[in-house]
C-alpha cells in the first residue's frame, strides 16, 4: 500500500471547526469593545460640550440660544450641520460639535439634541441605540424624563 503526503478530510474539517470557533470568538469581543469605545466617545463629548457651554456663558452672560426650539443633525429636529446645532459655539469656545457615533439621521433615532432659551440649556443624547446599553452606567448623565437617553443641563431645564 502506498501512502500519500497531506491531510484527511476529517483533519481538514476540524481545523476548519477551529478557525471559525476563535474568530467568532475575536469579533464578539471586538464588537463589545466597539460598544465601550462608542460609549465613553459620548462620555467625553459630553464633557466638552459642557466645558464649551460654560466659556460660553461665561464670556456672554448667556447660554447659546435657539428660541426654546430643539436643533440637531436629525432630521426631526431640523438636520442642521453638526456646527449649526449649537448656535455661535464652534469654533470659539470648541473646535467642531461632536455628532453622535450611531445616529440615524433619517430616522432620528440616537441623535445629540440641544435646546435653550439663553438662561437654560439641555444638551440630550436621544435614545441611545447600543446593544446591552444601560443609561444609568454614568448615573451623572441619566435622563430621568426619557427612556434610554443621557443629557446635561443646567438646574432649570432638569425636565426638559
Amino acid at each position: 500500500m502506498k501512502y500519500e503526503r497531506g491531510f484527511s478530510l476529517v483533519e481538514l474539517l476540524v481545523v476548519i471547526a477551529t478557525m471559525v470557533l476563535l474568530s467568532s470568538v475575536i469579533l464578539a469581543t471586538i464588537g463589545a469593545a466597539r460598544v465601550k469605545a462608542r460609549l465613553a466617545k459620548r462620555v467625553s463629548d459630553f464633557r466638552e460640550v459642557k466645558l464649551a457651554l460654560d466659556m460660553y456663558y461665561d464670556a456672554n452672560g448667556s447660554y447659546p440660544s435657539t428660541g426654546g426650539l430643539t436643533r440637531s443633525e436629525c432630521a426631526l429636529w431640523g438636520s442642521f450641520s453638526a456646527n449649526n446645532v449649537i448656535p455661535g459655539l464652534a469654533p470659539i469656545y470648541i473646535s467642531a460639535i461632536p455628532s453622535e457615533p450611531t445616529a440615524d439621521k433619517v430616522g432620528s433615532i440616537s441623535c445629540y439634541i440641544y435646546i435653550s432659551n439663553g438662561i437654560e440649556y439641555a444638551f440630550i443624547d436621544r435614545l441611545i441605540n447600543e446593544p446591552g446599553f444601560v443609561a444609568s452606567s454614568q448615573p451623572q448623565l441619566v435622563d430621568t424624563t426619557r427612556v434610554n437617553t443621557w443629557k446635561i443641563y443646567s438646574p432649570g431645564a432638569s425636565l426638559w
